[in-house]
């Protein structure tokens, strides 16, 4: 998945967090800097228990799925929106 918006989770505890990303080459991606691009924990619904996890988000402005857009693309059905585990 090159060249695309990646949410990120870690488990530094019980509550998961998550981060935006941006993949340009395999292996780890760097943050995505886009002010027009933000995630929200729903924290009612987002939890970390023994080897179980769930990280339930509210994407704000994510919906183009591209770097540089700030709200719908182009091309919505082309969109690719990925997701990762990150181990700490």
């Amino acid at each position: 998945m090159l060249n695309r918006v990646l949410v990120g989770v870690q488990i530094p505890g019980s509550v998961p967090t998550g981060a935006l990303y941006y993949t340009t080459r395999y292996g780890i991606p760097a943050p995505l800097n886009n002010p027009n691009m933000t995630i929200t924990p729903i924290v009612r619904e987002t939890y970390a228990k023994g080897g179980d996890w769930k990280y339930t988000f509210l994407c704000s402005g994510c919906l183009s799925l591209s770097k540089n857009e700030p709200g719908f693309g182009a091309a919505p059905g082309s969109a690719t929106f990925g997701q990762a585990y990150v181990s700490l």
